[in-house]
């Protein structure tokens, strides 16, 4: 599969629009939002169709901070957030490319570059704005944010006397 901010918004509504099982902490809320994004997020592909490997979860939930009573700090911990997620995060390559060995995999170098939207969604408190609709803004900023990360694919030559070398890296989006 690959990323889709429809259904990121509806783990975000699952996570923080059901009324009757609101988080009972910040830590819980953090929590939530940490498992909707990381669900989101192993729908990932990289430039040869596989999916994450390892993933920064916990740097993630470390950079939520709910304590400032901003949107721009808001806004500036789930940039945070996703940045951490993302930071050197690998992805498994199940189908070498033609010559090199097994060990192949893929890494993030390039980690999500914050755009500013997230902020645009926290600053507009238009009234009437539907939970579903703020739902829909976020997950459309996070999913904005998160498809600019990049990396490169690493694979190993293999040896003629030698041990393998690295080859050549061949770069990829996240998607």
């Amino acid at each position: 599969m690959t990323l889709s901010a429809s259904n990121l918004k509806s783990l975000i509504l699952a996570a923080t629009g059901n009324p009757g099982d609101f988080a009972a902490s910040p830590a819980e809320a953090t929590q939530r939002l940490t498992d909707a994004y990381d669900t989101y997020a192993q729908d990932a592909v990289d430039g040869s169709g596989d999916g994450p490997l390892v993933v920064n979860k916990s740097g993630f939930q470390s950079a939520l901070n709910f304590t400032g009573t901003t949107s721009s700090a808001a806004a500036t911990s789930f940039e945070a957030a996703v940045v951490a997620y993302w930071t050197g995060a690998t992805f498994n390559i199940s189908t070498p490319p033609p010559g090199s060995v097994v060990k192949v995999s893929s890494m993030i170098v390039v980690p999500p570059i914050p755009n500013g939207q997230i902020l645009t969604v926290f600053n507009d408190v238009s009234p009437g704005v539907s939970a579903d609709t703020k739902a829909q803004q976020m997950a459309d900023a996070l999913h904005s944010m998160t498809i600019t990360g990049s990396g490169i694919i690493q694979h190993l030559i293999p040896p003629t006397p030698t041990p393998p070398t690295p080859g050549p890296p061949i770069l990829f989006n996240i998607a």
